[in-house]
């Protein structure tokens, strides 16, 4: 990274912190559409649900909170990098 943007000023630990955050948030979206009531809208790029279905799941799940009301266009690729099993090597 330094030999290609040496004025950049970014460190090893700016990456694995940037792919932490996204990990940590494709594993919430990930539970929420696991619930019932919460559902991908692909054309936002968003969690969906009902204000009281939000409420109450944010009461008991925290972290839903910063999902909400937020567009994720990097998902599908989020679900290929951290959810997806890897591939079985062929015979």
């Amino acid at each position: 990274m330094d030999s290609d943007f040496p004025y950049a000023g970014i460190e090893e630990w700016h990456i694995e912190a940037k792919i932490k955050k996204w990990r940590r948030t494709c594993f919430i979206i990930v539970n929420l559409l696991d619930c019932p009531g919460f559902e991908w809208d692909p054309s936002q790029n968003m969690v969906v649900a009902e204000d009281d279905i939000w409420a109450a799941f944010v009461q008991v799940y925290k972290q839903a909170r910063e999902a909400r009301d937020v567009q994720f266009p990097l998902f599908d690729d989020w679900r290929v990098c951290f959810i997806s099993p890897p591939e079985e090597p062929e015979e």
